[in-house]
């Protein structure tokens, strides 16, 4: 399960994965009710979340200042990852060792940085 909210090239390269769209466009829960930093991380439980766009500030926000999100996620910055945007992974995923080995070398410090 992937959060993210740029679900064009994710959506290609995971066909029969799941997507939570964060913008709500194509997400009747985040559409109907907005978005909810509580019920993505407690109840979804996205394995990654592809950081939102720099430009949603507020989804960014809310990620970046909740305990939960980083207890449970390491979070590789962008600029670690040479990219606009992040990526965090699930430490508890059932996918964390496999998709934390993808990550560059010099991003090997999780959780010391800071969302854009």
């Amino acid at each position: 399960v992937i959060a993210t909210t740029e679900v064009g090239l994710p959506g290609i390269l995971l066909p029969a994965g799941s997507i939570i769209d964060l913008a709500g466009l194509n997400d009747r829960q985040i559409a109907m009710n907005g978005f909810d930093v509580h019920r993505l991380l407690n109840d979804r439980k996205p394995d990654v979340i592809y950081m939102p766009h720099p430009h949603y500030v507020d989804l960014n926000r809310a990620l970046s200042e909740s305990e939960a999100f980083n207890k449970s996620y390491s979070l590789y910055s962008g600029d670690l990852l040479g990219v606009d945007m992040g990526v965090a992974l699930r430490k508890v995923g059932p996918h964390y060792t496999a998709l934390e080995r993808l990550m560059p070398e010099v991003a090997t410090r999780p959780n010391e940085t800071h969302v854009q």
